[in-house]
């Protein structure tokens, strides 16, 4: 089996990825990803912001920003894998 590691950040780091001045513009992304799997909201309240997982958005960014891209639901599917790598 294959393992992956997933990087994760911060908005100014997703900013940076995707060429973005002001790191707030990140949020404008969230409607084109998935809840849970591209970003997650942080634990602590509403002034904890989200973590981003990197390297799927950088997937993304791969697959023609396209997050139904058969290339990219596969990417998803093996992240999702890799949460609970005992479930079959």
């Amino acid at each position: 089996m294959i393992t992956q590691d997933y990087e994760l950040g911060s908005k100014v780091a997703v900013a940076k990825l995707l060429g973005l001045k002001n790191p707030d513009s990140v949020k404008h992304y969230h409607k084109k990803w998935d809840n849970g799997i591209h970003y997650k909201k942080r634990p602590g309240g509403n002034r904890s912001g989200y973590s981003y997982n990197l390297t799927l958005i950088k997937h993304w960014q791969l697959c023609h920003e396209n997050v139904e891209d058969r290339n990219h639901t596969q990417a998803i599917e093996i992240y999702r894998r890799s949460l609970n790598p005992k479930a079959k």
